[in-house]
């Protein structure tokens, strides 16, 4: 199947939370963030976001406007990563879902951009060549960062992104809601990975962490 646009890829999902939504609960919460003094004024926000949320965003925000560094990043994402998931999506469409969160919730382009391209190196099944050159550096080495080596182990790699920068521990901590979001399809053994994971990330970054340079080309 061709997905010519952003809506094509998520609308018809997007149109069925909307008409089914979920039952009112916790688990209708797709996240939660506490902003630490969002707006400047000594008071920190807390902002919820639902999976509808997500989907509004995709199809009606920046992610289609392809003359913009996140509208790059999501044209590169649609060419190089073509596997679909056990719906017939596009797997990048988590990937989305990652970056429309980070977006509102107020993180910068950088985020985003990392967000969205942060499987392609393990999900393309072609050769990525310069394709990344097209970015910053900081988005080229969080995307590496978030790249598992053949050798690691899963809390190895957890780990060496635990000691990584911000900007990549955080889309990591994004990366591992979505999936516990989703957790009815997957196994209790990835629940409970993902669940340590997730405590992992949260406590790197609550106990603050030597990011890298912040360094532009």
């Amino acid at each position: 199947m061709e997905y010519k646009n952003i809506g094509d890829i998520v609308g018809t999902h997007f149109n069925n939370v909307l008409s089914n939504p979920r039952p009112k609960s916790d688990n209708d919460i797709y996240v939660w963030a506490i902003k630490v003094n969002a707006y400047g004024d000594g008071e920190d926000e807390t902002r919820f976001i639902k999976e509808d949320s997500l989907y509004r965003n995709i199809v009606l925000g920046k992610f289609n406007d392809m003359n913009s560094n996140v509208g790059k990043a999501v044209s590169v994402a649609k060419e190089y990563i073509t596997k679909l998931d056990k719906e017939g999506k596009p797997v990048y469409t988590h990937a989305l879902r990652i970056a429309s969160a980070l977006d509102l919730l107020g993180y910068d382009e950088d985020y985003i951009i990392v967000a969205i391209l942060h499987d392609i190196i393990e999900d393309s099944d072609r050769e990525l060549g310069d394709v990344l050159w097209r970015f910053n550096r900081n988005v080229r080495k969080a995307v590496h960062s978030l790249t598992r080596k053949k050798t690691e182990t899963y809390f190895e790699y957890i780990e060496r992104v635990s000691q990584s920068s911000d900007l990549a521990i955080k889309v990591k901590q994004f990366d591992v809601y979505d999936h516990l979001y989703f957790k009815q399809n997957i196994n209790d053994s990835l629940i409970k990975r993902y669940e340590i994971a997730s405590e992992i990330l949260n406590t790197k970054l609550e106990n603050g962490i030597i990011s890298e340079d912040i360094q532009n080309d």
